[in-house]
């Protein structure tokens, strides 16, 4: 297992992970003493502390991450709730609250900041069942629009193999890609739980539209 120090303000971060392990965040001084203690041995100093069940991820496979802040446990995504989550790659990885969905093969960091103080943890997402990457569409609970999941798309190398998953929306998509050089077959009405696949063998950025509904998506292939 490696440590790894990050400068953070007055605030340094330990990254640790290990392979299927649980991986961990956490602050400590600046004289390197670890303030792990949820009671806290030094006064106006606080821990945020955030680890992952796992950070070695197949694609399309998930992590479940938990946040604590001085020992008590932080939920992402609740309305008014201070904690924020950002990804240094949103397009290897989704979420980052409490959760984390490996969408395309790469490595990613997600930061997590909660009262001022900042935690990390860095993912790896490796090819798994032939897939290299995968999008899925999502409906907005507030709006009702429903849009392709990772918004900004995915970039993966020719000769990539890109899944599109219906397992969990509910309804039935199509994909038509733009009528340009290098783009796959289009992907016909699918059942509420099916997917399907397109090998992309040109590179170039390829947008495509759900007809039925009208969400778009991207996929980057890089030469």
């Amino acid at each position: 297992m490696a440590n790894r120090h990050r400068r953070l303000g007055s605030i340094a971060v330990i990254v640790c992970s290990a392979a299927l392990m649980t991986s961990c965040a956490h602050a400590i001084n600046d004289d390197g003493n670890d303030i792990t203690n949820p009671q806290g041995h030094n006064p106006g100093t606080h821990t945020l502390l955030a680890t992952a069940d796992r950070t070695d991820l197949g694609v399309g496979e998930s992590a479940v991450i938990t946040v604590t802040y001085d020992g008590a446990t932080i939920a992402g995504g609740v309305p008014g709730n201070a904690l924020t989550a950002s990804v240094s790659d949103p397009g290897v990885i989704t979420g980052g609250g409490n959760g984390a969905i490996a969408t395309s093969v790469g490595s990613a960091t997600v930061t997590l900041t909660y009262q001022g103080v900042t935690a990390t943890l860095s993912f790896t997402v490796h090819r798994k069942d032939g897939i290299d990457a995968l999008l899925y569409p999502v409906t907005n609970q507030l709006t009702g629009v429903a849009m392709w999941t990772p918004p900004g798309g995915v970039h993966v190398p020719v000769g990539s193999t890109v899944e599109f998953t219906m397992k969990n929306s509910g309804v039935a998509h199509n994909i038509i890609f733009d009528a340009i050089p290098g783009a796959p077959e289009d992907i016909g009405q699918t059942g509420t739980t099916t997917a399907a696949s397109r090998l992309f063998q040109t590179a170039g950025v390829f947008t495509f539209t759900c007809t039925l509904h009208g969400e778009t998506g991207i996929v980057t292939i890089l030469q």
